[in-house]
């Protein structure tokens, strides 16, 4: 298992009775489009465990925003087989913009006789969950979904208290459940009248008032709860917004690019 903290440090542990080879890869991944981004890639050598650790410095670790991104923290061995696979969340699941990721899942059986969960999602969803009546236990849960989804095994107990496997499956078939972080997410508080210009900007001379912003009706809503804003001015390349007083309103000018979010249009000129 590999993690990272504060200030870019990281590790990988060894509980295993064996000595581990392999590698360590540190990704981020967008919650916008799933687009994955390799940070980092370093060997892994450690001897036995229980408690064997190798440390590392992950200095980009301070760039990734939690509310638009994940980091995971992926373990291959010597063959490049996966053998560990850990999120590492720096935001609240509250925080971050997640998509409607509408996640499904619909039992499966597969040739062998077991028991298949096929989850499906449109976009990334965050802490999967998975529960049914059936008796056993899914050999994952609470997991990073990335589109179009992944299938998941689940171990029945045996011998099966529904008195057959076949009972036991229908009962899982029937009870299936899968849920997510967006299904429970707040509906955006709608954005308050603005009117947009585009490529306008104010007082340009002035460095004062920036703020964040992703979209335009973020920035907006920005301004409206400032009671010295009259306009905010949008760039989404770099998702500032700048916040203008009405002693800037008169020094309107044209930008490239810019979009300005007015509140009262009879402050321009």
């Amino acid at each position: 298992m590999a993690t990272c903290g504060d200030g870019g440090l990281c590790f990988v542990r060894n509980d295993a009775p064996t000595p581990f080879e392999g590698q360590l890869s540190l990704r981020s991944i967008a919650f916008a489009d799933a687009n994955i981004d390799v940070h980092l890639q370093v060997p892994v050598s450690l001897p036995a465990g229980a408690g064997a650790l190798q440390w590392m410095q992950f200095d980009e670790l301070s760039t990734i925003d939690g509310t638009t991104h994940i980091l995971e923290a992926v373990v291959t061995d010597s063959n490049g087989v996966q053998v560990s696979a850990n999120v590492v969340p720096f935001a609240i699941p509250f925080e971050m913009k997640l998509k409607d990721a509408k996640v499904s899942v619909v039992a499966v059986q597969g040739e062998d006789g077991s028991f298949i969960a096929d989850v499906k999602t449109e976009a990334v969803a965050m802490y999967v969950t998975l529960t049914a009546l059936a008796h056993g236990n899914f050999e994952d849960n609470s997991f990073l979904l990335l589109p179009p989804g992944r299938r998941i095994k689940f171990n029945p107990v045996s011998p099966s208290p529904h008195g057959s496997m076949e009972a036991a499956f229908q009962s899982f078939a029937d009870s299936l459940r899968v849920e997510d972080v967006s299904a429970y997410a707040v509906a955006p508080t709608p954005a308050p009248p603005c009117k947009y210009m585009q490529d306008v900007d104010f007082d340009t001379s002035s460095h004062s008032g920036q703020t964040v912003a992703f979209t335009q009706e973020e920035c907006c809503t920005n301004c409206w709860n400032s009671d010295t804003c009259a306009a905010a001015v949008f760039v989404e390349g770099d998702h500032s917004c700048w916040m203008k007083s009405a002693d800037q309103m008169p020094k309107q000018v044209t930008s490239k690019g810019r979009l300005a979010c007015v509140r009262d249009s009879s402050l321009l000129v």
